[in-house]
């Protein structure tokens, strides 16, 4: 079996793929992903880059994918204008996220936890789209 892809759709099967590897390993290694959040946000300079492309990527799949009807390239564009949304604050508003800083080691751990079920979940959702044509 082959699955053919439309060149036109290879940023939203990436996004899929990216979404589900992302979302598996929230899962499989949430102690990790605290640790790594913890470092991260004892020093917001250290984030910059990563919002910068996260807000560029963003934008890409928005700009590129401007859907707004009932087809799965809404999830696209809804997806990347959220990126893009955070990226942006990242960056202009640092100081925003500081309060990650007060959470409990378990309700981080529980956070990453979920937001790996979600992201997995949205993964398979996506990729469903894409490769149904």
């Amino acid at each position: 079996m082959t699955i053919q892809i439309a060149s036109t759709e290879l940023a939203p099967a990436l996004l899929a793929v990216g979404l589900m590897v992302l979302g598996a390993s929230f899962l499989l290694q949430a102690p990790r992903w605290m640790i790594l959040l913890r470092r991260i946000m004892a020093n917001p300079e250290s984030y910059f880059l990563g919002a910068l492309v996260e807000m560029m990527a963003g934008l890409l799949l928005a700009l590129s994918y401007d859907r707004w009807d009932t087809t799965w390239p809404i999830f696209t564009t809804l997806l990347g204008w959220l990126m893009a949304l955070e990226g942006a604050l990242f960056l202009l508003a640092p100081n925003l996220f500081q309060s990650f800083n007060r959470l409990s080691d378990k309700f981080i751990l529980r956070y990453a936890r979920f937001g790996g079920i979600f992201l997995l979940a949205l993964g398979i959702l996506l990729g469903r789209f894409v490769l149904a044509g």
